[in-house]
């Protein structure tokens, strides 16, 4: 007998990364996992972002605080992995889109209407 529900399953939010330094930024790989889309569109085709400027203090205390199970490991070049599942995960996910979004640098400064070519003024 077949489901009658076709729903698919979603599967448990699973998320690991790899985050490396590199000078003051740092270059974050993803395993091809779960992934909401938001956080997806951040990341090339190659599954890497940089640059990143990751506060792993501040991650330390959104895990206490909200009593998240995120696995970090750090060895002696510097380079750090995290791992989290289900609800970890998830904000995970959220913290790193919030890291991401306050990295982000404009290539060149953003010209004022005085600094345009032809500018009336």
């Amino acid at each position: 007998m077949t489901n009658p529900d076709p729903t698919p399953i979603e599967p448990r939010p699973y998320l690991n990364l790899l985050c490396i330094p590199v000078g003051d930024a740092w270059r974050v790989f993803t395993a091809p996992t779960w992934m909401p889309d938001y956080l997806r569109r951040c990341f090339s085709d190659c599954g890497d972002i940089y640059p990143v400027y990751l506060d792993f203090e501040d991650l330390d205390r959104v895990a206490t605080k909200r009593k998240l199970e995120i696995e970090r490991t750090t060895n002696k070049d510097g380079i750090v992995e995290l791992l989290a599942h289900g609800s970890g995960a998830r904000e995970l996910a959220i913290w790193l889109a919030n890291a991401f979004s306050s990295g982000f640098r404009a290539e060149e400064p953003i010209a004022t209407p005085s600094q345009k070519p032809n500018a009336v003024g």
